[in-house]
């Protein structure tokens, strides 16, 4: 969130933008019992300046106030668990709608996971030694939590292969594409791509005209639903 000051300097007026303090859901897990943990990201923290007023979490199940909380940094993680609140607060193990939303200066800032089988959801329940986490702007199945500290893709992928074809139906011979990550083509139009574990659907792919420089392309529409370490076949046109 940026906060615009007004800056008077001689006879003008300058509009000098700040960035408020927000949190996000990065990290959900539940253990073999089925107890919760939760992890939010914090940005743009200010201990001296601008720092978080205050932070409340919502599920289908009720709303919490959150605790004050010493930030490290001005970026950085928090772990919250059921225990570390001082109401019984609930995340549903299969399905729920989570929302934090946090306040700085009297402004909100909010984040949302919906998760299971219920409407707007962004991905399915986290299976057994899983979590849902979020990785840039991907928010993906993970088999290596990280609770506690800053999210990475190791875990997060699976495969998408198959052969890339032109609109002659001709293979493309050892080009490189764009899905979620970079990958290339063979001399006989085959790929491997490593793609994020979530729901996908794609209608344009961006491929390599040089170094710096990608350019997008249409493609017949594909989705699919990947896991970790999971596997899917499928031909790109």
């Amino acid at each position: 969130m940026i906060f615009i000051f007004l800056i008077v300097v001689g006879s003008g007026i300058y509009a000098n933008p700040i960035p408020l303090p927000t949190i996000e859901i990065s990290e959900l897990y539940f253990d073999d019992s089925g107890n919760w943990k939760l992890e939010l990201g914090y940005y743009d923290v200010d201990q001296n300046e601008f720092t978080l007023d205050s932070i409340f979490l919502y599920s289908s199940s009720g709303t919490v106030k959150l605790p004050s909380y010493e930030y490290t940094g001005s970026t950085g993680v928090l772990v919250i668990t059921k225990d570390s609140l001082d109401t019984d607060f609930i995340i549903k193990r299969y399905a729920d709608t989570i929302k934090v939303v946090s306040y700085s200066m009297e402004m909100p800032y909010e984040d949302m996971l919906i998760f299971g089988n219920i409407p707007g959801a962004q991905i399915s329940y986290p299976r057994q030694g899983q979590s849902i986490s979020k990785y840039y702007f991907y928010i993906s199945k993970d088999k290596s939590p990280t609770i506690g500290v800053p999210n990475d893709s190791l875990g997060m992928c699976g495969t998408l292969k198959g052969v890339v074809y032109d609109q002659y139906s001709d293979p493309v011979q050892s080009r490189i594409l764009v899905l979620d990550n970079n990958f290339k083509t063979t001399e006989n139009g085959e790929y491997r791509a490593r793609v994020y574990s979530k729901p996908s659907y794609f209608n344009v792919i961006w491929y390599r005209i040089s170094e710096y420089n990608y350019h997008s392309i249409p493609i017949d529409e594909i989705s699919y639903v990947m896991e970790p370490d999971s596997t899917v076949e499928l031909d790109l046109y």
